[in-house]
């Protein structure tokens, strides 16, 4: 929705406000609920490096979540309607988060949470780092999966590196490859050369999501039995 707006004129050129024409943003990036007020302020500004071009920025407030965010807009030349601008930027980014199950999110939070910081970092296109993120993800799900299958070897897997706690705690032959080539590919994102460059990031997140897909079966499994083993 588009629509009408007075902007404070920040730029020095004898206009104090300006009365322009925006987009409104369909939802809050914060908590993802839908949005159509007006923003709170709006300042105006010229680009002293690409004459024609002028920003406006706007902050909304969200009374749902109770979050301010904000959005940079830039004129659009090509539409028919003079001072119109678009949304060219938004604060926070939005970005999608992976759902994982309870079951997993029981299992171990910790790779929950690095994974989905992972992928904030993915979403900024900071794809240097990232990687970095998800092989850290990976370690403390393998960990707490081996764990909870060894409650009595907590200490010696937790002081384990990653490929000793695979090759020694994991037992599913499909689990251990597939951690195993994404530890690989995970260690790659911390070197300086990389090892297995016919792989990239894409790769990583594939044996990663297979990994949790295996592990999600496993807990599926030991939940099965536990009911047949205790039946009402």
């Amino acid at each position: 929705m588009r629509t009408s707006i007075d902007a404070f004129c920040l730029s020095p050129n004898g206009r104090t406000r300006s009365s322009i024409y925006i987009d409104l943003p369909k939802q809050c990036p914060n908590c993802s609920v839908a949005y159509m007020d007006n923003p709170l302020t709006v300042y105006l500004s010229s680009n002293n490096n690409q004459p024609g071009i002028e920003f406006a920025y706007a902050m909304f407030f969200c009374p749902h979540c109770g979050e301010c965010f904000y959005i940079t807009y830039v004129n659009d030349i090509g539409l028919p309607v003079e001072n119109s601008f678009s949304i060219s930027q938004q604060y926070p980014i939005q970005h999608a988060k992976t759902p994982f199950s309870d079951s997993i999110n029981h299992l171990s939070p910790q790779f929950v949470k690095i994974y989905n910081q992972a992928e904030e970092a993915q979403s900024q296109n900071l794809t240097e780092i990232c990687g970095l993120g998800y092989r850290k993800a990976l370690e403390f799900l393998i960990k707490d999966f081996a764990i909870s299958n060894n409650p009595d070897s907590v200490a010696e897997i937790e002081s384990s590196n990653l490929s000793q706690c695979i090759s020694k705690y994991i037992d599913s032959e499909r689990i251990k490859s597939l951690a195993k080539a994404a530890a690989w590919l995970g260690n790659d994102e911390s070197h300086y050369l990389k090892k297995h460059s016919d792989y990239n990031l894409d790769d990583l997140k594939i044996f990663i999501d297979t990994t949790v897909a295996f592990i999600q079966y496993e807990l599926n499994y030991q939940s099965a039995l536990d009911l047949l083993s205790d039946p009402k």
